[in-house]
């Protein structure tokens, strides 16, 4: 699939307004985390606090952010509705399944999904917001593949070039190791033949990259192999810890693979 092209941009919302994917599949994550700790250390009560935690959240992120048109997860739109919660409505809800959501305050919001194709739309399936090898799972590796966020010089952040580094073609190193790791957990086989082409090519991004400047990089152009990311508000840095980590991480990975099918 040829280098994305769009120069259309989501128009601008306010902070306020968003309830990011990928943000609640991190805290998901983080309460299943805390759940097996407690586990661990005896704790049962604090353990069954965060898997009920955990549990809820993740029923309401499949169920209000994942879009089955674009196979992946999306951030949730706030718009003000005219309608008042009751406190009994409101209690201990996080998410209401008639497309509305309230926060403990009260207030009613009608919401729809955020457009737009972002690599943190499948930050969900690193976080296990999928079962491994369930419809859900391979829905969204099926998604990513079509996407157009994977390139020969790795995966890009989105499909929109705005100018900025967190918008096309910029290919940042911690979502890229992200990416492969939920493709490879998946439990679907296209998925880990995804992850080693992205991890292919991502490796000889780095490599082509190096021989051409001589340093790892904080960011990569994900259209053309060995380039460099540019834009945002400061000069692109080089020899980031991330860049380095990434690449060691995915070169074990390689080496593993290849001596596994020896």
């Amino acid at each position: 699939m040829p280098c994305i092209s769009h120069v259309h941009v989501p128009p601008p919302i306010f902070r306020e307004q968003i309830v990011p994917a990928d943000l609640n599949a991190w805290l998901y994550r983080m309460e299943r985390d805390i759940a097996a700790i407690a586990a661990q250390l005896g704790a049962a009560q604090l353990q069954d606090e965060y898997m009920a935690r955990a549990s809820a959240r993740l029923r309401g992120i499949n169920a209000v952010m994942w879009s089955a048109a674009d196979n992946c997860w999306h951030d949730l739109l706030l718009c003000e509705s005219c309608g008042t919660m009751s406190s009994a409505q409101a209690q201990g809800t996080a998410f209401h399944f008639d497309n509305s959501v309230s926060p403990a305050g009260g207030a009613v919001y009608d919401v729809e999904l955020r457009s737009g194709i972002f690599a943190s739309n499948w930050v969900p399936l690193w976080c296990g917001c999928a079962e491994p090898g369930s419809a859900l799972a391979e829905a969204a590796v099926l998604g990513l593949q079509v996407s157009g966020l994977i390139q020969p010089g790795g995966l890009l952040t989105s499909l929109y070039r705005s100018g900025e580094q967190w918008d096309a073609p910029n290919a940042w190193p911690p979502l890229v190791h992200m990416i492969i790791e939920a493709a490879v957990e998946s439990g679907v086989t296209s998925g880990k033949a995804l992850a080693n082409q992205l991890a292919d090519n991502w490796l000889h991004a780095n490599l082509v990259a190096w021989q051409a400047t001589g340093h790892m990089h904080e960011k990569y152009n994900g259209c053309v192999p060995g380039g460099i990311g540019r834009g945002g508000e400061y000069e692109p840095q080089v020899g980031f810890g991330w860049s380095n980590g990434v690449l060691m991480a995915l070169l074990e990975r390689k080496w593993k693979r290849a001596a596994h099918e020896i």
